[in-house]
């Protein structure tokens, strides 16, 4: 992975259904000509109901040493408990170094205000 990617924020929302979501993340980060491809430090998450049971396993996740550059990881839900988005909080406030998360959801009214 590319040093660029360091110009992304630590914690990214997309909002879109989840095959055009994770499309536009996929192309986002090739523009960042970050390798994502067989690269064990970019991690997708799809769920239905992503509960708090995911959250601390991402945010367990988030805490081991990357092998590449960059860990990533891509959350795609069609729901999020409140827990789940709070665990999430905590990860999110706490930036990691050199670790990116994107949350995709349908519809940014499934997120807290936060």
């Amino acid at each position: 992975m590319r040093k660029d990617s360091l110009n992304l924020h630590h914690a990214n929302l997309v909002v879109g259904r989840a095959p055009a979501a994770e499309s536009y993340v996929r192309s986002l980060l090739a523009d960042l000509e970050i390798v994502i491809e067989n690269n064990p430090d970019f991690t997708v998450f799809r769920h239905e109901n992503f509960g708090i049971d995911e959250a601390r396993e991402l945010s367990r996740l988030a805490l081991r040493n990357a092998i590449s550059s960059n860990k990533i990881f891509l959350i795609i839900a069609e729901s999020i408990t409140l827990e789940a988005q709070n665990a999430l909080l905590k990860t999110f406030e706490d930036p990691i170094s050199d670790t990116f998360f994107f949350l995709a959801v349908k519809d940014k009214s499934l997120i807290i205000p936060t």
